[in-house]
C-alpha cells in the first residue's frame, strides 16, 4: 500500500451536466449570497450562486453610489424579484459606495427569483461568449411548467366548495 495519498485519490472532475449550458429564462433559487468586492475598479459586488432544476450559474452583481456614478439598478432589481426587503437605512455603508450589510445580504438566501440568461462577450476574452445572468425578474414571470411559488395561489378544493352550488364558472388561475 502507498504512502502517497495522490495515488489512492481519484481526480475531481466537474459535473459538466450541473451547470446552465444554454441562453434561456430560468427560476433560479438562490442557494449563496455574499459580500465581495471587484479585482478591477475595488468596488462593491453581490456574489450569488443559484440554482435551477436545468443546473446552476454564478452572478457577481457589480453595484456603486457615489458623486460620479450611481449603479444601484441591478441590486434592486434582486431584492425585487426574490419579493424581500429592499435594502434599508443602516443596512448599507454610504462611505462605501452603499455595500450591503451582511444581514440584509442573508435575507436573499433561499428566495427564488427568475433569471433571464444570455451570452455575452467574455471580460477576458472579448472573442470568446460566455452565459450571464442579464437580469433578474420575480420567478412567476418566467413561463415554466409550474410556478416557483404556489404560496399566494388560491387552494383550488376550496375555490371549488366556495362555489358548490354555484356557477361552474370558476375563478382559477390555471
Amino acid at each position: 500500500m502507498s504512502t502517497n495519498p495522490f495515488d489512492e485519490t481519484e481526480a475531481w472532475e466537474p459535473y459538466l451536466d450541473k451547470y446552465i449550458s444554454e441562453e434561456g429564462n430560468y427560476v433560479f433559487t438562490i442557494v449563496e449570497a455574499e459580500d465581495a468586492t471587484s479585482q478591477t475598479s475595488k468596488m462593491p459586488q453581490l456574489f450569488l450562486q443559484l440554482e435551477a432544476r436545468e443546473g446552476k450559474i454564478r452572478d457577481w452583481v457589480n453595484y456603486r453610489h457615489d458623486e460620479e456614478k450611481q449603479q444601484l439598478d441591478k441590486v434592486l432589481a434582486v431584492y425585487k424579484a426574490a419579493e424581500v426587503q429592499t435594502p434599508q437605512e443602516g443596512e448599507f455603508d454610504p462611505a462605501d459606495h452603499c455595500r450591503l450589510s451582511s444581514g440584509c445580504i442573508a435575507r436573499l438566501v433561499g428566495r427564488k427569483v427568475g433569471g433571464v440568461v444570455r451570452l455575452e462577450d467574455s471580460f477576458k476574452d472579448p472573442t470568446k461568449q460566455v452565459l450571464r445572468i442579464q437580469g433578474y425578474v420575480p420567478s412567476n414571470r418566467i413561463t415554466d411548467d409550474m410556478p416557483a411559488d404556489t404560496a399566494n395561489l388560491p387552494d383550488v378544493g376550496a375555490a371549488a366548495a366556495a362555489n358548490a352550488g354555484g356557477s361552474d364558472d370558476l375563478d382559477i388561475p390555471f
